[in-house]
């Protein structure tokens, strides 16, 4: 029998492993729909990543895996995509022609800004504008204090 063949004909061995596949989909369909399955396994993620010598391995396993081409420009942009996503945008405002930063101007080095407490979008911001709102904690107060202490000092 050729490849062909049992393609077009699947055997038992083929119909009974499609059958376990599919089982097993259902199964875990029907386990992660139970909200305190999913508690109890984040809980023991949690507790596994706080034990210093799984939190090792992990950082070694990360090390090696963004040391291997390509994988830190993938990550990158997996990471943009699920923000573009969650952000309910249909498109990547980095990648229009003539995006620049909200605050200073800057063209290189953007990131898309978006509220924490409200998850809305709010533009572009490049990296050191969007660390330096990300240390004053998205709080008008303290941007305009340090605005103030820098202009008078």
């Amino acid at each position: 029998m050729t490849p062909t063949d049992r393609a077009r004909n699947p055997g038992p061995t083929e119909d009974r492993e499609t059958e376990r596949r599919a089982k097993k989909a259902a199964s875990d369909r029907r386990w992660y729909a139970n909200p305190g399955n999913r508690a109890k396994q984040a809980t023991s993620i949690r507790q596994w990543r706080a034990d210093p010598e799984n939190r090792a391995k992990l950082t070694a396993y990360m090390r090696r895996w963004r040391a291997r081409p390509g994988n830190s420009a993938k990550k990158a942009a997996s990471a943009r995509r699920w923000l573009v996503r969650k952000l309910g945008l249909d498109y990547d405002p980095a990648g229009q022609p003539g995006a620049c930063c909200k605050a200073c101007g800057a063209t290189q080095e953007l990131n898309l800004d978006h509220s924490h407490t409200t998850g809305t979008y709010r533009g572009l911001l490049c990296g050191p504008c969007n660390r330096a709102l990300g240390f004053l904690r998205d709080d008008p107060g303290r941007v305009a204090s340090l605005l103030e202490y820098i202009t008078h000092r």
